[in-house]
C-alpha cells in the first residue's frame, strides 16, 4: 500500500498529481488545495491561530475547512471541530515500531508516518516535509529531529517499508531517495 505523507513545506503543492491508496495530512496542508483522506493534528489549537509569528495567518480556519475522512489528534479541545476526533495515545520515540503504538518526536509529519505504518503502509512518500524553513525546527532542534527521522526511516526499513521523498525540495533527499512510480531515482 502507497501511503502519501503531506506536509506544509512548498514541496507538498503537487503532492496530489501522484497516485496513493491513502494521503495522511498533518495541520493545515489543505492550503495546497487538496483535502486528504486523514488528518493529523498533535498541537494545541491555539497554536493555529493568528500571531506576529505566522505572518497573522489563521491556520485554524484552514485546519477546520478539512473534511478528511478520519481526524486524529492527542488533545481532546479538537473534538468542537471534528467531533469524530480519534485521540492518540503517543509515546515518545526508542527507535523502534510496533503496532499499536504511536511514537512522536517534535513534528506532526513523524506521528503521520507512524498513523502510515499502523495501516499496513509499504511504500511511504513525503511530501512537505522540508525542514527548509520550518518556524520551530532549525539548528540544533534540526540536527536532533533529523536524526530522529533517520532512526524512523531506518525502523521501518527493518520492516520492510521504503520511504520515499516526493520532491528533491527538502533536506531529506540526503537520506530518501525521490519517488518515481515504482522506482527510485537518485
Amino acid at each position: 500500500m502507497i501511503i502519501s505523507i503531506i506536509g506544509c513545506g512548498q514541496s507538498a503543492k503537487d503532492w496530489h498529481k501522484t497516485p496513493c491508496d491513502l494521503s495522511i495530512g498533518v495541520n493545515d496542508c489543505l492550503k495546497f488545495g487538496h483535502q486528504t483522506d486523514w488528518l493529523v493534528v498533535v498541537n494545541a489549537v491555539n497554536k493555529f491561530t493568528p500571531k506576529p509569528k505566522n505572518g497573522y495567518q489563521d491556520r485554524l480556519f484552514t485546519i477546520t475547512r478539512s473534511r478528511p475522512k478520519r481526524f486524529f489528534c492527542h488533545n481532546g479541545a479538537w473534538k468542537q471541530y471534528f467531533t469524530n476526533a480519534e485521540l492518540l495515545q503517543l509515546y515518545p520515540f526508542r527507535g523502534t515500531v510496533k503496532k499499536g503504538k504511536i511514537t512522536f518526536s517534535k513534528t506532526s509529519p513523524f506521528v503521520a508516518m507512524n498513523l502510515a505504518y499502523e495501516a499496513g503502509a509499504t511504500d511511504i512518500i513525503l511530501w512537505g516535509v522540508d525542514f527548509l524553513d520550518h518556524p520551530n525546527v532549525k539548528d540544533k532542534i534540526l540536527k536532533s529531529e533529523l536524526s530522529e527521522y533517520k532512526r524512523l526511516f531506518d525502523a521501518l526499513g527493518g520492516k520492510g517499508i521504503k520511504v520515499w521523498i516526493g520532491s528533491q525540495e527538502t533536506v531529506l533527499k540526503q537520506y530518501l531517495p525521490l519517488w518515481s512510480g515504482t522506482i527510485a531515482v537518485k
